[in-house]
């Protein structure tokens, strides 16, 4: 026989529960009242709503609350209007002195860097440039700046209506020739970053030196694999290289001397101070001794040291009468030619 149970609702006597308790309909009101009493009190006009410094704030900020909404919609119009939109069809690129670049190379650069600021430009401006946009010229120097290798800076950038959009940007300077692992060699500029120039084989680096009017030193002995194009070789090493090549173009020393590379020895071996080296035409090696950027502690200067390099190679430029000069002592100090070199490989 089916048996039925009825139960209060909320009413847990048989599970052992405690009955709830029932707030009654007039505490209840009295609690709101009290509650709206407070808001009440809050909101209600007084000293702080009514006080001089208060009004002065409220109404700089609505002030700058309705020019912001108006610069908006004054942003939005324009930049949807063609007479506000600069055509970035006769933008022009100024590129600044070249003068260590020959001009067939100069021509074959430049027309390089215009393929990518016109490419920069159909990326970031497809449709022209706002004038309103103030953070398109920054966003333009930016973007050409890291992918055209052969950018070292945008000095500025000037958009006028209706259709200047003008950059100016100084190229990297090919400094020196890194030997890699293979035939080839990598191109650094002063700053030790890559150019985008290729020389597979010393044959076509030759032919590139030949292009330029300036003397790019071949170094080997560095450690380490070679950066992209447009990056800097992070070694310390690199930078003492390029600080003897920056030397030897300072103190003039070609055609004085005849001279075939620089060697950098203890590089990547964790050496704190590589040793530098001269290799000439002849095979000979003239050691160099600390990079110029150091502090030469019980070293010639580096005058001195070019000084008596031009002495001992009077007459000899390729130094054929010697196997090994020192000019790390006050004297240099040559081994004929016959015996084998010291501290190079």
């Amino acid at each position: 026989m089916a048996v039925e149970t009825t139960e209060k609702p909320g009413s847990r006597e048989g599970a052992g529960a405690a009955p709830a308790k029932r707030r009654s309909p007039r505490r209840t009101a009295r609690t709101a009242a009290r509650l709206s009493g407070r808001i009440a009190k809050i909101l209600a006009p007084g000293k702080w709503l009514t006080a001089p410094a208060t009004r002065r704030a409220a109404a700089v900020a609505m002030v700058a609350a309705l020019l912001a909404a108006a610069g908006w919609r004054v942003r939005t119009f324009a930049g949807s209007r063609p007479d506000f939109r600069l055509d970035v069809a006769g933008a022009t690129l100024a590129v600044g002195e070249v003068p260590w670049a020959k001009d067939e190379a100069r021509r074959a650069i430049g027309e390089s860097v215009n393929l990518h600021f016109r490419a920069v430009l159909q990326e970031i401006a497809p449709h022209g440039i706002t004038l309103l946009d103030g953070d398109t010229a920054a966003r333009l120097g930016e973007a050409f700046t890291s992918r055209c290798a052969w950018v070292a800076r945008v000095r500025r950038v000037d958009l006028a209506y209706p259709d200047r959009v003008a950059m100016f940007v100084d190229l990297r300077r090919p400094s020196i020739a890194v030997k890699t692992a293979g035939a080839g060699f990598v191109i650094l500029d002063d700053e030790g970053c890559r150019v985008p120039l290729e020389a597979p084989d010393a044959a076509r680096l030759a032919a590139l030196t030949a292009s330029l009017n300036r003397e790019v030193f071949q170094v080997s002995g560095l450690a380490g694999d070679a950066p992209a194009s447009g990056l800097a070789w992070p070694d310390p090493a690199v930078h003492a290289a390029l600080a003897l090549a920056e030397a030897l173009r300072a103190e003039r020393l070609m055609p004085a001397v005849a001279l075939d590379s620089l060697r950098v020895e203890g590089a990547g071996a964790g050496s704190r101070r590589p040793d530098l080296w001269l290799v000439l035409k002849s095979n000979a090696r003239v050691r160099w001794g600390k990079s110029p950027l150091e502090p030469l502690f019980q070293e010639p200067t580096v005058a001195a040291k070019a000084a008596e390099l031009r002495r001992l190679l009077a007459g000899d430029p390729s130094g054929a009468r010697f196997a090994t000069i020192d000019l790390t002592t006050p004297r240099a100090v040559a081994a004929p030619a016959g015996l084998p070199p010291l501290g190079i490989q």
